[in-house]
């Protein structure tokens, strides 16, 4: 059934079922415009980039799309500010946000929904209105919780080098050997505990002792008598 023009709603006018993108598209310019904001996204991030997306579209390419949709010829070049004011935009699977930013840009309202929970919050994160103070309060309390996790990690791994130096200091000079079993598996384990390590404190250990010297790690592994596959179940801890 064809469309009926209605200026008062600012509605286009259009012919049989048909929309102005289905008669006329410039691919040349759209592909050239996208290009061109493709290279440029290391000078240039939008707020719709806040949290990564699959298969994410460039602005430009939904802004000349959304341009078909204005009613009037004077304001539908892609350079015109707006158009689509009182317009309502609907994008039932909107995934990045991106139409709904370029929508906004351009005047519309509009509504956006996912069955995916992760774009729904950063839509709602990216479009909710916020002063400057309260993004700056923001910011500067997601340092300062920041700066007091790295400083107790910074704090365990101190503690972690430590005690792997005073157990490397009880190796002694020679190293160990394969076919040398220093000590047994339990006696080892009463001297990390009497270092002060639990059983979460012990696994951190044997990740720190195998990023720093592999070779070594599977030497001590060697000489407590463990069995190749204990000796790999536990350097695959670092993984």
């Amino acid at each position: 059934m064809p469309h009926r023009s209605d200026a008062a709603a600012g509605r286009p006018a259009l012919s049989g079922a048909s929309l102005p993108i289905d008669e006329r598209f410039d691919v040349a310019f759209a592909n050239e415009i996208a290009r061109l904001e493709s290279y440029n996204k290391h000078h240039y991030r939008p707020n719709t980039y806040m949290h990564k997306w699959w298969a994410r579209r460039c602005g430009s390419t939904f802004r000349l799309i959304l341009k078909h949709l204005v009613a009037d010829e004077a304001r539908q070049d892609y350079y015109t500010p707006g158009g689509l004011e009182g317009r309502v935009v609907l994008d039932p699977m909107m995934g990045g946000g991106t139409t709904l930013h370029e929508a906004l840009r351009l005047g519309a309202s509009v509504v956006g929904g996912d069955i995916d929970p992760i774009p729904v919050l950063q839509a709602r994160a990216t479009l909710s209105a916020a002063s400057l103070p309260a993004l700056e309060k923001g910011f500067a309390a997601l340092m300062a919780a920041l700066q007091e996790r790295l400083a107790a990690i910074n704090e365990e791994m101190s503690a972690l080098r430590a005690q792997q130096k005073v157990i490397l200091e009880m190796l002694g000079p020679e190293g160990l050997s394969a076919d040398t079993h220093v000590v047994t598996r339990e006696q080892w384990v009463s001297f990390l505990r009497i270092a002060g390590l639990d059983e979460e404190g012990m696994r951190r250990w044997h990740i720190a002792f195998e990023s720093s010297s592999p070779k070594a790690h599977k030497d001590f592994l060697e000489s407590l008598g463990l069995d190749s596959d204990e000796i790999r179940r536990i350097r695959l801890w670092k993984r």
